[in-house]
C-alpha cells in the first residue's frame, strides 16, 4: 500500500481553502447584481404598439415583475450578463471543490 506524501495533502488542502475563499467572494459579488431576466412586453392599444421592459425573477415559487425604464435597459442587461458569467465561474469552482474533496477522501482512505 502506497503512503501519500504529506506535502501532496498539504497542497490539496491549500487549494481547497483557496477555492472556498473564491466561492465565498463570488457569492457575495453575485448578490450585488439583479436577480432574474429581462423581458420585453409589447402591447397594442388603439392601433399603437407600446413596448415595456420588465425584470422577472422567482420568489416563493411565484414570478415577480419589476418595471424597468427604457433608459435603464442596457445597464440592467449588462448587469444580468455579468451576474450570469459570475454564476458560471461559481459553478466551476464548486465542481473543483467537489473534485478535491473526493480526491482527498480517497487519499485519506488509502493512507489509513
Amino acid at each position: 500500500m502506497a503512503v501519500v506524501d504529506e506535502s501532496v495533502l498539504s497542497i490539496l488542502e491549500d487549494e481547497l481553502e483557496r477555492n472556498n475563499i473564491i466561492v465565498n467572494d463570488l457569492e457575495k459579488r453575485i448578490k450585488k447584481y439583479p436577480k432574474g431576466s429581462l423581458i420585453c412586453k409589447k402591447r397594442s392599444i388603439g392601433g399603437k404598439v407600446y413596448i415595456s421592459y420588465y425584470l422577472v425573477w422567482k420568489e416563493n415559487n411565484k414570478n415577480k415583475y419589476k418595471y424597468v425604464k427604457k433608459n435603464s435597459v442596457k445597464d440592467i442587461d449588462k448587469k444580468i450578463k455579468e451576474r450570469k458569467a459570475l454564476e458560471r465561474e461559481l459553478k466551476l469552482y464548486k465542481n473543483r471543490i467537489s473534485y478535491i474533496n473526493k480526491f482527498l477522501t480517497q487519499l485519506c482512505q488509502k493512507n489509513a
